[in-house]
């Protein structure tokens, strides 16, 4: 069994440079064809969970097809550390964006001002002053 090592980092981390670690071990049969024979749905949500867990980041669909491909290509080519750089929004940002309120959608009634008793003054326009 041969042990790869994905890393992911943070775009906006700074200088802290915090790195979160995900392994797998893979025998020397499942390391010509990783795709197929180890990235399951399983591993995948694992990935998912304990990378969000390290890293307090939400990590969507898109983003962890992009680590898998992305990891299984390196270790087609042999790569056993491969270091993914991602923007991931926080836990608590991505709760708030998906937050649904259902409170009253009901439209109010329309309340018309009563116009009646209002009326220019001086006019329909202000009063001009000329210089001569």
């Amino acid at each position: 069994m041969v042990q790869y090592q994905l890393e992911m980092k943070l775009e906006d981390s700074g200088l802290t440079g915090e790195v979160f670690r995900y392994s797998l071990d893979f025998s020397s049969s499942e390391e010509d064809n990783p795709q197929t024979k180890l990235f399951t749905q399983e591993i995948k949500e694992s990935i998912r969970r304990s990378l969000q867990n390290q890293s307090r980041r939400s990590i969507d669909d898109g983003k962890l097809e992009k680590i898998v491909n992305i990891w299984a290509k390196d270790i087609r080519e042999g790569y056993r550390r491969t270091t993914v750089t991602l923007s991931l929004p926080s836990l608590a940002e991505d709760k708030l964006r998906n937050l649904r309120e259902s409170g009253n959608q009901e439209i109010p009634d329309l309340v018309f001002p009563d116009l009646s008793g209002i009326e220019p003054k001086l006019g329909a326009y202000p009063p001009l002053t000329f210089l001569e």
